[in-house]
């Protein structure tokens, strides 16, 4: 045998324990590394769930108390929005005349309801509850309101009707 056959045959097995090295000790370490940080940060992902925990207890105490403080307990918008008026109504000497059944009109993603509704009272009373239903409530921007003097010709008084529109996006 030749040096030039000696040294070919020493390099290709060179190659050969270079590659069995590489499968049987390199590859395993390579990936249990990887495994082990991938682990790590798992486990640091674990230390913030108790700080997490408690933040989203705070976090459903204060909207609890939001939705306590707006004194909303049923479960639809327009039942919401009945009761709140009605009881504005009752608080400010209104009458409800007049609650339509909302308006829903779907403009490619976004759904709008317009809730329409009529009170009759005088003009500071309706302008109370019609700023206490757009700041205190949640349930959405006054869109428009029409007052409209009548009279009423039995009785021979007046009255004052105001036509409000409340416009939600959903």
């Amino acid at each position: 045998m030749s040096s030039k056959r000696k040294n070919i045959l020493l390099l290709l097995v060179i190659l050969i324990m270079a590659y069995a090295c590489y499968i049987f000790a390199f590859k395993p370490t390579i990936a249990v590394k990887s495994s082990y940080h991938q682990l790590n940060l798992e486990q640091q992902g674990f230390k913030d769930i108790p700080a997490q925990l408690v933040l989203l207890k705070k976090k459903d105490l204060y909207f609890d108390s939001i939705l306590n403080k707006m004194n909303l307990q049923h479960t639809s918008i327009e039942n919401n929005l009945l009761h709140v008026l009605h009881e504005e109504a009752k608080k400010n000497d209104l009458k409800v005349m007049d609650f339509n059944s909302p308006h829903v009109y779907i403009n490619d993603q976004q759904e709008l309801n317009t809730f329409i509704f009529t009170l009759e009272g005088s003009f500071q009373d309706i302008l109370k509850s019609i700023y206490h239903l757009e700041q205190q409530g949640n349930f959405g921007k006054v869109a428009h309101v029409n007052f409209e003097k009548k009279k009423n010709f039995r009785t021979r008084k007046t009255f004052l009707n105001a036509t409000v529109f409340i416009q939600r996006y959903q």
